[in-house]
């Protein structure tokens, strides 16, 4: 969600912590993780590319306009002391921002992200790796409601996925690069407890499934086990493109 609430991060942690996005994209463009040493997180919200690059210990910048999200992310960040973290609080647009090995702007796409200046401005930031994610189908129903009755008007409004792909194409051949593509289906779930009210609040605005009882019998019959714990799956497809421009860290093709 975009409209970041204090009392429901958590499940979006949770999702980082014990599901695979953004770890499967990760893996897709690094061939040698050793050979990147930072990340700038672009337009970062609560940071799960920032938190995959703590975890790798690089230096890690986030940038954004959400103090809940940034304060938040500021507190997991405490979690990875052998790491360097950086938070700026300001618009992407107009920020004087650091480079870093890999530049990430992820489902961020709204009108003014994709000119060609601010495109650009994404690639410039990236000493090696420029990534561009996008969910690839951003109505897709979330934690498996297909079928569900929905109501629009009770879902957070989302950025669209303005088309990106022909302006990076171009944006790479005036550079002599190359535009890499692929899509994972990444699992951005949570944990499950039956009596979490809250939780089920947080589905409920995600999903737009605004009868309780329905969504609660959804939620108990989807629930799988997971270690200890019960999982809510909520599986997400994501397309990515990304522009290496240097020979050290290759795609794995």
């Amino acid at each position: 969600m975009k409209c970041w609430e204090q009392t429901t991060l958590r499940y979006y942690y949770e999702g980082l912590a014990w599901g695979d996005y953004p770890r499967l994209i990760m893996q897709r463009i690094i061939h040698e993780p050793n050979s990147c040493h930072s990340l700038l997180d672009i337009c970062s919200g609560p940071g799960a590319f920032s938190l995959y690059s703590l975890q790798q210990g690089w230096e890690t910048t986030a940038v954004d306009l959400s103090d809940i999200a940034l304060s938040a992310l500021r507190e997991k960040a405490l979690e990875y002391p052998r790491s360097c973290f950086h938070a700026v609080y300001d618009d992407f647009i107009n920020a004087s921002l650091p480079q870093a090995d890999i530049a990430v702007a992820a489902c961020c796409f709204y009108e003014q992200m994709t000119t060609d200046t601010a495109l650009q401005k994404i690639i410039d930031s990236a000493k090696q790796i420029a990534l561009f994610v996008q969910h690839q189908d951003p109505s897709h129903p979330e934690f498996l409601t297909d079928g569900l009755p929905i109501d629009p008007e009770k879902k957070p409004v989302r950025w669209n996925n303005y088309p990106i792909e022909e302006k990076l194409q171009k944006l790479a051949d005036a550079q002599g690069l190359t535009l890499y593509k692929d899509s994972r289906e990444c699992d951005f779930g949570c944990l499950y407890t039956p009596d979490d009210e809250i939780l089920l609040d947080f589905v409920s605005r995600k999903t737009g499934v605004t009868d309780r009882q329905l969504l609660r019998n959804h939620l108990q019959k989807i629930a799988i086990p997971k270690g200890d714990h019960l999982w809510l799956p909520n599986p997400r497809a994501f397309i990515f493109f990304w522009l290496n421009k240097t020979a050290i860290t290759v795609a794995n093709d």
